[in-house]
């Protein structure tokens, strides 16, 4: 993690991950809007950060290879509810998509898994062998049990057997299930990772804390 201290090129290269070349690391740092001063020329320059203004930013750039062009001020709430709260990642991403809609800001159920998907890259996050078992309808779900869950595929399946399109196979479910029977995998903390992944909150509490300080100053 980018920290306030003096880096050599080397080591700002290696935190970064990028090439150690001046101007590279120059460029990257005013992209991610960190001030620094240099001292020295060529590969022998130290590189002293002065201040980071969105370190939550950095974080994710550095630590989970989120491309410097996302959306990080709806990103840092989802990520604040996500690791902050230990029934969220028990949600299915619909009731996840309902919470931010009341609560923060809408993002659809693509950008959610697309977010989730960054801890499971960094194995900070695994799919358990536990699921969500829900009927999905037209925007609205409502959750369900295995056994119900199975019923309505075995339904689906018998059809598709008798010849019967996927789709009217799904139809015929759809109506007598009131929905399209879906699952999720329940997301777990990798243990391995508890300090990086403390670290993060502590980055992310700390950039939540700053807004609303902004926001009560405005």
């Amino acid at each position: 993690m980018l920290e306030l201290k003096s880096y050599t090129i080397n080591e700002l290269a290696n935190e970064l991950n990028k090439n150690a070349s001046r101007q590279s690391l120059k460029k990257c740092l005013d992209r991610y809007e960190v001030a620094y001063e240099i001292e020295g020329r060529g590969s022998a320059c130290i590189f002293k950060i002065q201040s980071i203004k969105n370190s939550f930013k950095v974080f994710c750039i550095t630590e989970l290879n989120i491309p410097a062009t996302s959306d990080f001020d709806r990103m840092l709430y989802f990520y604040h509810c996500f690791l902050g709260d230990d029934e969220f990642p028990n949600l299915t991403n619909e009731e996840m998509q309902d919470y931010l809609d009341k609560n923060y800001e809408r993002v659809s159920r693509q950008t959610i898994r697309h977010w989730i998907g960054y801890l499971e890259e960094a194995g900070w996050y695994h799919a358990s062998c536990d699921y969500i078992y829900y009927f999905s309808k037209e925007g609205t779900h409502f959750r369900t049990t295995k056994e119900k869950y199975c019923e309505a595929w075995r339904l689906y399946f018998y059809y598709t057997y008798q010849g019967e399109e996927c789709g009217k196979a799904m139809g015929i479910v759809y109506q007598k299930y009131n929905g399209v029977p879906r699952k999720k995998a329940i997301m777990k903390q990798n243990i391995f990772y508890t300090e990086k992944l403390e670290a993060f909150m502590d980055v992310i509490c700390a950039e939540v804390e700053k807004k609303i300080k902004t926001t009560e100053n405005l």
